[in-house]
Formats: C-alpha cells, structure tokens, sequence
C-alpha cells in the first residue's frame, strides 16, 4: 500500500479569534484526509474550539500536533514587548531541522524561512521592513549593518531574504500582494481567506433593519467610531440597532480597550448589544437576520470580518482602503473616507431600496470568492504539485 505524502504545517497559534488561525485551520483542513498531516505551532490546537469557532471539523486523532516544551514556551510571556519575535524565529529554526522528513512544506505566517523553499501564505509582509532598514544600515555604515543583521532572531532563525523569496507565496488580497511584489520583486497568487457559513438564506423582507460588526475586542477594530457612524444615522431618522460579536484575545495587550467598549455599550444600551463568544452557529444565525454590515479596521489587509458578513448576505461598509475593499468588489456606495462619508452612504442606501436590491445582487455574485470550497481546492492543488 502507498503511504500518504507527508506534509508539515507551521503555525504559531491556530486558536481562535484570529483571521490567520482561520485561514491555517482551513489549511489543515484541505489535507488531513489525502496527506499524512504534522502541524508544528509554539501553542499547543485547541482542536475542538477551533472547529467550534472557524466551522471546521478537524480531527485530533489524525493530525500530530508537537510543540516546544512548556517550559521554554513559558519563557516568553516575560518579556513584555508583544511583537517579540523570538517565538517565530525558533519555529524557523526548528523547521529546518526536521523539514526534511516530509514531503512537502507549509508556512501559514508571513514571510518564512525553513532552509529550503516551501508554500508561504503572507498576511501582509511585516518583515520588509526590518529588510529595509537592513540595506539602509549597510549603506550607512558596515558595522551598523553587521549588527542590525546579526540581532538575536536573525542568529535564532538564520532567516535568510533570498530563500524565503524563493517560496511559493500565496497572499490574502491582490493589496497584500501588491506589497509584497513591491518590497521583494517576488511574484504572489492571491488565495483569499475561507469564510464558512452553513447558515440558511433569510430574505431581505425578513431581516432585521440592523447593523452587524464582527472582531476581536482590540483597538485597531475601532468599535467606538462604528458607534458613533451609526448613532448620527440614527439622528437622520433610522431606528437601526447594532449587534456587536466580538472575543477577547490578549489580555495584556487588550484590556483597557475591552472595557472602553463595555462601557459604550452600557452607555447606548437601547440599541447597542454586545455578544461575547459566541459559537459559530450563533454568529451565523445573527448575522443572517441583519441587513447590513458594518467595519471599522483601517488598512485591513483582507478582513474576515467583512467576508463573513457579505457571506451572510448583508450589504457591508468598509474604510476606503487596504483589502477590504475587494470584498465587497470595490463598490463606491460601500466604501467610506470619513465619519461624514459613512453616515451619508448608509443613510443614501437605507433610503433606496432598488440600490439595496443592486448591492445585494452584486455582493452575492462575490460571496464565492470567499467559500471555504474553493480555498480548499486551490491550497490542495498547489499541494498536489508540490511545495
């Protein structure tokens, strides 16, 4: 009998809430059934929430799971700087090591080095800059520059520029991958994001004349202008109401801000409502019965968050800008540049129902481009051909 390609993914952390652990569990998904699947991350997968959360259906029994042990991970929290970089660089390290016991290679975290070339899906391309700063120093000064390239995550990892520009990359949005092609010269494909949703269809006539946002209770969500966008329309004259679904990721880093929005909940408490961690069948339930969809994050590079809700078969507003425009197929009515911007867009097209009935129609026809189907085809036959 043939023995199933041996694939290695690496991943810090696939747990939830995070739009890469999304895009990482939909991964492992493409290949636990046709390959013999090793996932190498710094957290230990919480296999069962993550099927809870991202809608996949992963399975413990067939998918190893290893991770550095608890005592070095328990190093790191220590060290207060939330983009420390170490954690990363040790996984390409320890990549290195071992990627020669597989057949092929994934790594769902950016720009990535494991000593040889591999499928790398890039988020946004984060370390371009450090490479930047690098040819800056060297042209400055040799010294200046030995040293900047010789800082501890470098001589962890051996991180090398021409070998991760030598992966296949895929990126989360044509914007990413403008990014990248323009800080590497490296060519990209875009693979956007799964995003799945089992739940029914609710006609237009049926649904709620509310808003939906979706996110992780951090700052960069900017739930606070989302409120204040949708309590001046309200002042032109829509009782609309908003569901907030949200998750707390880090403590640390996310506390104050968590409590600012449990605050501005409390305080617009007659339409405002806040749902916690939520299962993922409850997310969809909700975002089902809304009619709209609102966003807040500037430069998103993709956005699960407005995927999901065009998904859901609401008519989304996102910042003129980053990915996120793609998602709803760069439509003006649906992209605002300012608070006055987004209240006269949602207040324009609250008001006319045959554009409702247009955006709806266009938004749908999108909608695919985001299955959770077609991006397990597409990662599975790169894959196939080998990575």
């Amino acid at each position: 009998m043939t023995s199933k390609p041996r694939v290695l993914l690496v991943h810090p952390n696939m747990n939830p809430p995070s739009g890469a652990g999304c895009v990482a569990a939909w991964a492992a998904q493409a290949l636990q059934d046709d390959f013999a699947l090793d996932i190498f991350s710094w957290t230990p997968a919480r296999f069962d929430e993550i099927n809870r959360f991202y809608g996949t259906t992963l399975d413990a029994r067939r998918i190893k799971n290893f991770f550095p042990p608890a005592p070095l991970r328990g190093l790191f929290p220590l060290d207060l700087d939330p983009w420390r970089a170490q954690p990363t660089a040790m996984m390409m390290r320890y990549g290195k090591w071992i990627r020669k016991r597989y057949d092929r290679t994934l790594a769902l975290w950016n720009e990535i080095d494991l000593g040889a070339p591999c499928l790398q899906y890039v988020h946004y391309p984060y370390r371009s800059r450090m490479e930047r700063r690098e040819k800056e120093l060297r042209r400055r000064s040799p010294l200046l520059g030995f040293l900047y390239r010789n800082r501890p995550w470098r001589i962890i990892s051996g991180f090398s520029w021409e070998r991760m520009k030598q992966n296949i990359t895929f990126v989360n949005s044509d914007w990413t991958g403008h990014c990248f092609t323009e800080s590497y010269g490296a060519p990209t494909q875009t693979l956007y994001p799964p995003v799945s949703w089992s739940a029914p269809r609710v006609a237009w006539t049926e649904r709620e004349n509310g808003f939906v946002c979706i996110g992780r209770l951090s700052a960069e969500k900017k739930y606070q202008d989302i409120i204040a966008i949708l309590a001046d329309a309200r002042a032109r004259g829509h009782a609309l109401h908003l569901h907030i679904i949200g998750a707390l990721r880090d403590a640390r880093m996310d506390s104050a801000y968590y409590q600012r929005v449990h605050a501005l909940v409390q305080e617009h408490n007659a339409w405002v409502t806040l749902h916690e961690n939520i299962a993922r069948h409850e997310l969809e339930q909700l975002v089902a019965q809304q009619r709209y969809g609102i966003h807040a994050y500037r430069q998103e590079h993709f956005g699960i968050a407005p995927a999901e809700m065009v998904r859901g078969g609401c008519i989304v507003f996102v910042p003129n800008d980053g990915g996120q425009v793609e998602i709803v197929g760069n439509e003006p009515h649906l992209r605002y540049d300012s608070h006055a911007d987004a209240v006269e867009k949602i207040v324009r097209v609250m008001e006319d129902a045959r554009a409702q009935d247009d955006l709806r129609n266009a938004l749908a026809a999108r909608a695919e481009l985001f299955s959770p189907e077609r991006f397990v085809r597409e990662l599975r036959g790169q894959v196939e051909k080998g990575s």
